[in-house]
């Protein structure tokens, strides 16, 4: 999630902007472009350089509102140490509860068009 943060720096503007989420909500940022590539994960991850915005811009299309159609949907996950805790009932429920808010069209233009989904690892 971090690195996502690195290459598109105008996620950066959504964390001041957005509260502590509940239970029950995840936050949708539509249009951020990717502006740097990396290499590597953890403590190898480094810059590769710039990406060729035209391309970026090519690959995602606009949609109605004029904005480019990359959605992210972010739903906080809890430290869990303890295992038990992390796959026990109570957690696993909460998990699919965000799992179902996150994905869930909340309009017909976001009903599902056979995009990409990422989680953790780009």
């Amino acid at each position: 999630e971090e690195i996502r943060f690195m290459i598109c720096p105008e996620l950066c503007v959504s964390m001041p902007l957005s509260d502590v989420m509940l239970p029950h909500e995840a936050i949708e940022i539509v249009g951020a472009l990717q502006y740097s590539k990396y290499a590597g994960y953890g403590g190898s991850l480094k810059c590769a350089g710039p990406t060729d915005l035209a391309e970026e811009k090519a690959k995602a299309p606009l949609d109605a509102l004029k904005r480019h159609k990359i959605r992210i949907v972010a739903f906080d996950a809890l430290p869990m140490p303890d295992r038990t805790v992390q796959y026990g009932a109570e957690g696993v429920m909460r998990e699919l509860r965000k799992a179902v808010v996150a994905f869930s069209p909340n309009s017909a233009d976001q009903l599902p068009d056979g995009g990409e989904v990422e989680e953790g690892r780009l």
